[in-house]
């Protein structure tokens, strides 16, 4: 089941996200106490752990992709001068 499904599902999505819109604000969340009953569900765990994994392996990827641009460059100066 995808993350944001089991918050439409289980929660007041306003209590997870404050998003704020110019010149209108969200009315207060209604069932801010589900936030923390929802992390004693294994499946959302999960989900959030899955996330986290992806989530570091992009960051992880993202900064070897960083550190090849950063080379490229420095040769592309070096072959300019």
């Amino acid at each position: 089941m995808h993350f944001s499904l089991i918050l439409w599902k289980n929660l007041d999505y306003q209590a997870v996200s404050m998003i704020r819109v110019e010149n209108y604000t969200l009315p207060k969340p209604v069932e801010e106490d589900k936030i923390l009953s929802v992390l004693h569900d294994r499946k959302f765990r999960n989900i959030i752990t899955l996330k986290f994994d992806i989530l570091t392996d992009l960051l992880d990827l993202n900064q070897i992709l960083e550190d090849i641009n950063n080379t490229l460059v420095d040769l592309l100066k070096e072959n300019v001068k």
